[in-house]
């Protein structure tokens, strides 16, 4: 069980990444380091997911480079290892 990113962009104080992961499973962004999470998807039954946030914790990070991670999970209890981590830039 594990999820990636595959392509992230920061857009105007919103995060939209896609990637890949096992399917139906639920995914959860996070900022790296402090465990915020900054947004959720599902991943489709082709393995893949895409989602855009614009969490309040985005939001916040404007005009920054953060770093974030994804981790995936089918019950909410039992979660993946982390992704590695990859900047953004929240313009």
């Amino acid at each position: 069980m594990a999820a990636y990113i595959d392509s992230i962009w920061g857009g105007n104080a919103s995060i939209t990444v896609s990637g890949r992961g096992t399917p139906s499973y639920r995914i959860y962004l996070h900022q790296a380091g402090t465990g915020q999470r900054l947004g959720t998807g599902v991943v489709g039954a082709d393995g893949s997911y895409s989602f855009t946030t614009q969490e309040a914790t985005v939001q916040r990070c404007r005009g920054q480079t953060i770093s974030v991670q994804v981790r995936e999970t089918a019950d909410n209890i039992n979660h993946s290892d982390w992704s590695l981590d990859t900047d953004v830039y929240i313009s």
